[in-house]
């Protein structure tokens, strides 16, 4: 593949090759127009699901946060001033979301404001952003099969994407929080990772792409760690893989050491974080791959057990460092966060959910992903009796590793449904003739049968029959009802009020934030752990308190949803403002039909 004397450089090279193929590859025209195509139609049909969505509601607070973000960052804020002003109350929220997403949203509005109105510039870049990401890694993945499993694989790929839902919800148009940027870094890190123990030019891409992922967010970091320990493992039972794993470790490390700099202000180096990028993370990372480096140079001849002490000794060295540093990390992502928070929030926030309770709830989504994660373990336990090659064996690992997190997680099915994709679509490439029936069709009925579309069609008709599953949502007591109040229609008829502090439903929080001048006190933000249990304190207590306890935290307003609720308990002042009722020191605020069921009163006395 031809370059350009700029870009002529060895390190250049190997990242564009492990991106973007060898030579040898698909053409990358014809690849690029199909994938284009499926990507395009797939925004399409997101739209014309829900036309008036778009422009009326975000994905997710989360989404209505990043552009919060965003605006204050536009509006002159420093790079490493993450401080969002309205959200908090008297203690602003200190954000630990990346720069590095605010960074091209930033950029898209600025060059979509050339043309548009503001507003229609974010609407622009929500929908360009997501499409973007879903494109480059449905590209890769696409080449990635083509290159291993010819032109059948390639189409395979594309079908699967098209009918695995679940593995493309976070990039659907509108989203711009950073799960989709994670998912792209981290499934493409972990494909390359497998290239890497054959090609180890590979493993400088994919320890920078988990690097990448790792400084965007946490959310994955118990994949990646599982994927490369994983590596190390086949690595040192088979040495030809060994240059690779060293490779993608070290880059893993620098690129992680690079996104330090770039995200965290010399002043805050030594503030340990568990939820974030901090200098806890780097030393734990950073002592393991130095373990691996260093083992694999200075006692290459060993064997293979005195190389497992090593490696075990690099491990348990990185996680006592990691431990003296913030202790409380060791409790994971949330163990700054005050637990009290749990039954009032997070253990409400679906993505937080088990596989038993995501069943619950999405009983067709929870069988098809365990349908797509059998068929992917089988399909590479297959492709492991076949090669027995370390690339083999790591896609077993890869595999069951994935799908064992995403039945911990909901978040992370998507990352085990990609992988998954990955594998299906590779391996019933290669299929053979069999039953009577010639290659193309079975291949193809692989695929429809190892099919999450497919899986949630049956599901659909026999889980009614068996009486299994349901469609109730476990949402805390905070969470917003769903009672025709959370759309930014329903929230800008708020703009008028005079401009003050809003104890709010916690969903309703970062909307208020996004779409009025008002300030709130709480917003779905682990960080705001404090706000949080004192705001449901407020709305969960009595009304006969109602007033005072608004005026200690320096709040004017109280908003909850209308609707029923089986959280809101009889007495309280949730309830009374949900009935209507009179509230001491308080009173209702006329709102505009525009309004929905949006409930609002104030404090008499402002």
């Amino acid at each position: 593949m031809p370059t350009s004397t700029t870009t002529n450089t060895p390190v250049t090279r190997s990242l564009i090759q492990s991106l973007a193929g060898r030579a040898s590859g698909p053409d990358l025209r014809w690849c690029l127009v199909w994938c284009l195509a499926l990507v395009v139609a797939l925004a399409v049909r997101s739209y014309v699901a829900e036309p008036g969505r778009l422009a009326n509601a975000f994905g997710d607070p989360d989404d209505a946060v990043r552009l919060y973000q965003i605006r204050t960052w536009m509006a002159g804020a420093g790079w490493f001033d993450l401080v969002l002003p309205r959200l908090g109350g008297g203690e602003p929220l200190q954000s630990h979301w990346s720069r590095l997403i605010d960074m091209p949203v930033a950029l898209l509005i600025r060059l979509f404001s050339l043309l548009l109105s503001h507003d229609s510039a974010e609407l622009a870049a929500r929908v360009i952003w997501p499409t973007l990401l879903l494109a480059s890694l449905v590209m890769f993945i696409a080449r990635e099969t083509h290159r291993r499993a010819g032109r059948t694989a390639f189409w395979l790929t594309l079908a699967l994407v098209a009918t695995t839902p679940l593995a493309i919800v976070q990039f659907q148009i509108g989203r711009i929080d950073h799960h989709n940027a994670m998912i792209l870094c981290t499934t493409a890190g972990l494909i390359l990772l497998l290239r890497a123990l054959e090609a180890p030019g590979a493993g400088r891409a994919a320890g920078a792409l988990l690097g990448i992922g790792l400084t965007v967010g946490l959310e994955a970091i118990g994949l990646a760690a599982a994927g490369l320990a994983a590596a190390v493992l086949v690595a040192t039972l088979m040495p030809v893989a060994r240059a690779g794993v060293r490779t993608a470790a070290a880059w893993l490390a620098s690129t992680l050491a690079i996104g330090f700099v770039l995200s965290v202000p010399p002043e805050r180096w030594l503030d340990m974080r568990c939820d974030a990028l901090s200098l806890n993370l780097l030393l734990l990372v950073g002592t393991n791959a130095i373990g691996i480096v260093a083992v694999d140079r200075f006692a290459g001849g060993a064997g293979t057990m005195t190389r497992l002490a090593l490696l075990a000794a690099a491990a348990v060295g990185g996680a006592l460092l990691y431990a003296i540093a913030e202790p409380r990390c060791l409790a994971g992502p949330f163990g700054m966060v005050d637990p009290a928070i749990k039954p009032i929030w997070l253990d409400g926030v679906r993505e937080g959910f088990n596989i038993a309770s995501f069943f619950g709830v999405q009983p067709g989504m929870a069988a098809g992903y365990a349908v797509m994660m059998v068929a992917a373990a089988l399909f590479a336990i297959v492709a492991l009796r076949r090669e027995r090659s370390p690339t083999a064996f790591l896609q077993v690992m890869l595999v069951v590793l994935a799908g064992a997190y995403g039945c911990i997680y909901v978040k992370l099915m998507p990352y085990a449904l990609w992988l998954a994709i990955f594998v299906i679509a590779r391996e019933a490439a290669r299929l053979p003739a069999m039953f009577g029936q010639p290659e193309r069709t079975v291949r193809l009925g692989a695929v429809i049968l190892a099919n999450q579309s497919t899986a949630m069609a049956v599901a659909t008709i026999l889980l009614p029959l068996l009486a299994v599953g349901g469609s109730a949502t476990a949402e805390g007591p905070m969470a917003a009802q769903s009672a025709g109040c959370d759309g930014r229609a329903e929230i800008r008829t708020l703009a008028s009020l005079p401009t003050g502090l809003f104890v709010a439903d916690i969903d309703l929080g970062a909307l208020i934030a996004i779409d009025t001048k008002h300030s709130v006190f709480a917003a779905p933000y682990h960080r705001l752990d404090r706000q949080i249990i004192a705001a449901d304190a407020i709305l969960s207590g009595s009304s006969q308190t109602a007033a005072a306890a608004l005026g200690a935290v320096g709040a004017r307003y109280a908003a909850v949803c209308g609707g029923a609720s089986a959280t809101a308990a009889p007495q309280t002042f949730r309830a009374a403002m949900k009935s209507g009722a009179m509230v001491p020191g308080l009173e209702r605020v006329a709102l505009p039909r525009a309004a929905g069921g949006l409930i609002v009163y104030r404090l008499a006395t402002r």
